[in-house]
């Protein structure tokens, strides 16, 4: 079964290409990876402003649900307890919270999954597409759309100025 099928019209002058679930598999694929970018980015950025507003003077209170707090909850869930300021959910002071605290961890998300792993999974992605190591190939046609046929494409990385 070819890519494209082609349907004739009733005036039996044009032609409509079809195109193939492997076309919205490539689209899906993108927009997952699109999606997963916006959410990450939103996470992050959105816990990074959550530390900036949080009150954490009376927990019993005023915990931080009740303050409209949505990222740092679901932080805390993952048992990140402490902040880079030397302080603790619970009340104990602490000395080196390291990197899995929650300003770390926000930093973590923007610059990872949202710059880094983003373009990593877009080009890996992009590559394996068009050059068939582990999905179908690129499908070409001629200028008048008459011939249709898949191909796969070189790629050529180098660094050479």
């Amino acid at each position: 079964m070819s890519k494209y099928e082609a349907l004739r019209c009733r005036s039996n002058s044009c032609y409509i290409l079809k195109k193939s679930s492997t076309d919205l598999q490539q689209k899906g694929t993108c927009t997952q990876n699109r999606h997963r970018r916006v959410v990450a980015g939103w996470v992050g950025s959105m816990a990074l402003y959550e530390l900036v507003i949080f009150e954490p003077s009376d927990p019993t209170l005023d915990p931080m649900w009740r303050q409209g707090m949505f990222a740092i909850p679901f932080m805390t869930h993952l048992r990140i307890n402490q902040f880079m300021g030397g302080w603790s959910i619970s009340g104990g002071t602490i000395t080196n919270p390291g990197i899995w605290s929650y300003e770390g961890v926000a930093g973590q998300v923007l610059c990872f999954w949202f710059v880094l792993f983003g373009r990593l999974a877009c080009f890996g992605v992009g590559t394996f597409h068009v050059t068939s190591l582990y999905s179908p190939r690129i499908w070409v046609s001629d200028p008048y759309g008459l011939h249709i046929w898949s191909t796969s494409l070189n790629f050529l990385c180098s660094l050479k100025l």
